[in-house]
């Protein structure tokens, strides 16, 4: 009889006594979503610090750093033109401090110690935009130049190649992780569309965010699905929009508003170290949190000193 069962069981492999492991494979338990890396988390705990870049000085704003906040470290370079690149250049899980001042990228060590200069040329109009865009686990030194993204080696200097993905007036280049391969993609923001490119440079999609006068793009992974999110923040308000479809997802409102001559500066920070980001107001000096659905989570001051910008995922020029 066991031999009976034999045959006839291999007979209908493919019919019947295979089932169960053809269902396995065609109904596969999905990945978990990949953490993407919580933006200004200096230590490598997994959690965000509040820290404003003051003409040269980092300072942190943490809990037990009172209102002056607490130096973190002071940089060589104090230049009105330097903007803060910070990233993890070096792979190890913390950003790491790091400034452009005209085309010189200095990168520094955890205690302030100078690691390492690259020169990307200093041409005029050049935007930074670090990001990883090969998934090493390490920030690329890169610059957005008219219409192209430079890559230099942050061991030689060497300019290694470029992509192209066009000029234009306006133009805002954000490199986020759209489709959740652990890799930075290419897209920019232009007067209310957002552009989304593939890593060869051809175009992928375009999206209308509206295009209202102030709009600032602040992509990110704001609810844990392995992917930066499409989201535009307006007058206190953070829009979401779907890619695929892209339509408007939803939108959750903070009501942050900035004293008389200051504007508003949004800094999505990892609060908790759930690995979604919050969303978080500078208002040039006081600093608010808020919780995912717009509810206030607390504020900190800052003492508000001109052109200070608070550390987040991307520094904005």
């Amino acid at each position: 009889m066991r031999n009976l069962l034999a045959t006839i069981c291999s007979l209908l492999v493919f019919v019947a006594c295979s089932r169960p492991h053809d269902e396995a494979v065609a109904n596969p338990t999905p990945p978990a979503p990949a953490r993407i890396a919580a933006p200004a988390d200096f230590d490598g705990d997994g959690i965000s610090e509040p820290v404003l870049y003051r003409g040269g000085v980092w300072l942190s704003f943490g809990s037990a750093a009172g209102p002056a906040g607490r130096s973190l470290m002071r940089t060589a370079e104090t230049s009105p033109g330097c903007i803060p690149v910070p990233a993890d250049y070096d792979g190890d899980g913390k950003t790491d401090f790091a400034i452009d001042c005209a085309g010189a990228w200095h990168i520094y060590n955890a205690d302030g110690t100078y690691r390492k200069g690259v020169w990307t040329g200093g041409v005029p109009g050049d935007l930074p935009v670090p990001a990883d865009y090969d998934g090493d686990g390490r920030a690329d030194v890169v610059v957005f130049r008219a219409g192209a993204w430079m890559f230099y080696d942050t061991a030689s200097g060497a300019n290694t190649r470029s992509v192209w993905t066009g000029p234009g007036g306006g133009v805002t280049p954000l490199p986020m992780d759209y489709d959740g391969d652990g890799r930075a993609d290419f897209t920019i923001y232009q007067k209310g569309v957002w552009h989304f490119y593939h890593a060869d440079g051809t175009y992928y999609r375009g999206l209308w965010t509206g295009g209202a006068a102030g709009d600032v793009p602040v992509p990110g992974s704001y609810h844990r699905r392995g992917r930066d999110e499409v989201v535009i923040f307006r007058d206190g308000g953070w829009t979401f929009f779907n890619l695929e479809t892209r339509a408007k997802a939803g939108s959750v409102w903070t009501g942050a508003t900035a004293p008389p001559g200051h504007s508003l500066l949004p800094a999505p920070l990892d609060l908790d170290g759930d690995g979604t980001l919050e969303l978080t107001v500078y208002a040039g000096g006081p600093w608010h949190f808020y919780k995912d659905d717009g509810t206030y989570l607390r504020g900190i001051s800052t003492g508000g000193a001109p052109n200070d910008q608070p550390i987040s995922r991307r520094q904005l020029p």
